[in-house]
């Protein structure tokens, strides 16, 4: 994800991804969306070079590169009109995927044969999300409590928007 910064090996004036004149460009499963300039700029008029690109999310191009040009993979998405149905909080920096709302979920390149884990560490063993972030739904662990009762942990996020079908709270719940 390139959101605001630039991947390492690239530079450019506000491009979230830059291919200068005479470079070899491979990008894929990256998402670079909301940058000052253009958020994918290869300067294929100046001579750079694609070895691949395909598997990406991002709105704006430039530099002579066409990301419709049959040479190049496909599957590239566009990112939705408003980014907050993309990443959980864009107020707070958190960059992971929302579960929904979005064309990134299972629709990254399998990329298992370089790496398998995701930027949490997390194991990628299903069809892949574009980006950095592999979106996983599931329950979350509780907390630890205190000999009290009391939670002791300071904050706890949960990933899954909404509950399981036939699921039954388990913990204690407020008189009424």
């Amino acid at each position: 994800m390139t959101r605001p910064s630039t991947p390492p090996g690239f530079s450019g004036g506000g491009h979230g991804v830059y291919g200068a004149a005479g470079s070899d460009v491979g990008v894929r499963n990256t998402i670079s969306v909301d940058h000052g300039s253009l958020d994918m700029y290869i300067e294929t008029g100046g001579g750079a070079t694609i070895s691949y690109y395909g598997y990406n999310l991002f709105s704006t191009y430039g530099g002579g590169f066409d990301p419709n040009d049959i040479a190049y993979a496909g599957n590239n998405q566009v990112p939705p009109a408003n980014l907050e149905h993309l990443f959980i909080d864009l107020s707070t920096t958190d960059l992971h995927l929302e579960l929904s709302g979005h064309r990134a979920g299972n629709r990254g390149l399998d990329l298992s044969g370089s790496f398998t884990g995701d930027i949490d560490g997390t194991t990628r063993t299903v069809t892949w999300d574009i980006g950095a972030d592999e979106g996983v739904t599931g329950t979350a662990p509780l907390p630890p409590r205190s000999s009290a009762g009391i939670t002791t942990a300071t904050s706890l996020r949960l990933r899954q928007h909404s509950p399981k079908a036939n699921s039954t709270p388990t913990g204690p719940r407020d008189a009424a």
